[in-house]
């Protein structure tokens, strides 16, 4: 596949539904070798396995990959209905969607744009 064509690639450290399998980190770093000179952003799922589940606060760490982003959910919020994405500033900064509405400071904005992107 023409890496022009990739946005991202999604992988979850740990493995949740399949038995709470961990990737190996020579895997996640290789991928990190692929991703990061395409410019293709490195999406960490941390939903089921982050916020210190595994003995730091994102598997991801144990391997010393660096993702793009981070997405995570809950243990963040002890069973309550929360989920969150961390990231590099360049690419938390990067959506223009709504830009006609800069002036305005509402909190819809960013859950409009996220959505857009699904």
């Amino acid at each position: 596949m023409d890496p022009e064509r990739v946005a991202a690639l999604v992988v979850e450290p740990v493995l949740g539904e399949g038995g709470f399998i961990p990737l190996s980190e020579t895997y996640l770093r290789e991928i990190r070798e692929i991703t990061a000179p395409q410019g293709i952003l490195l999406i960490a799922d941390e939903i089921q396995s982050g916020f210190g589940r595994t003995g730091r606060m994102w598997a991801v760490e144990h391997s010393g990959v660096v993702p793009d982003l981070i997405t995570f959910a809950k243990s963040v919020a002890a069973g309550l209905p929360l989920s969150g994405v961390v990231g590099r500033a360049e690419v938390m900064d990067a959506p223009t969607c709504f830009a006609w509405w800069e002036g305005l400071n509402s909190p819809m904005r960013g859950g409009s744009c996220s959505r857009a992107g699904i």
